[in-house]
């Protein structure tokens, strides 16, 4: 994706995100260029660099539901969640403002399975109230070692290239056994149209 929009948030991302937003029913009602501080404070920035610094930065759009009044708020950070996020945690310390967060992983390129980004897996696992992903996301190890109350949803088989080592075998085992895996309307995530979906909603034990 980096290469497609030039690395670049302003002149590559920013005005697709606009685009889809709009064209997906959604009236903007505010923008701005944003950093976060070393002490995970949100600070307004004039523009974002073209090369991504120590610190996250990017943009924050308010924007409401046509026909709604409510107003919802999106941000896009660009940042290394992997080894450099341990060194540098302004960002987690953004995210302790949100409290019981509810977290949607969508074609994760199975980073979270990897030891490099266990600080980014492990502080989902200790923060968020609800975790709604494909495979790709969390591997389902992690969520059965904490007790973690998983509903099963389409069907699931080996991932495609590149990801063809990635099959999760207790996964598998899982949609084999599960007397009550749930039909879905709608596909997601890597190889739509030639593999099943599988899709995962995991609840944190109360």
């Amino acid at each position: 994706m980096s290469q497609q929009f030039r690395g670049q948030l302003m002149d590559g991302l920013l005005p697709v995100v606009l685009m889809l937003m709009a064209r997906s029913g959604n009236v903007i009602d505010g923008l701005r260029m944003v950093s976060i501080d070393e002490a995970g404070k949100l600070v307004e920035i004039e523009k974002s660099p073209e090369s991504r610094g120590p610190l996250p930065d990017g943009f924050q759009i308010r924007f409401h539901r046509d026909g709604e009044t409510a107003s919802r708020t999106l941000f896009f950070f660009r940042l290394d969640m992997g080894p450099k996020l341990q060194a540098n945690s302004a960002f987690l310390r953004f995210l302790g403002g949100y409290e019981n967060p509810r977290v949607l992983l969508k074609s994760a390129s199975f980073l979270l399975h990897s030891a490099n980004f266990a600080v980014m897996r492990d502080y989902i696992l200790d923060h968020a109230q609800m975790v709604v992903q494909d495979d790709s996301g969390i591997p389902f190890r992690n969520f059965t070692a904490r007790k973690w109350n998983v509903s099963l949803y389409g069907g699931y088989s080996r991932p495609l290239a590149p990801f063809t080592g990635k099959l999760q075998p207790d996964l598998e085992a899982a949609y084999a056994n599960a007397p009550a895996v749930k039909e879905k309307s709608f596909s997601m995530g890597y190889g739509t149209g030639r593999r099943p979906t599988a899709l995962l909603v995991a609840r944190r034990p109360q």
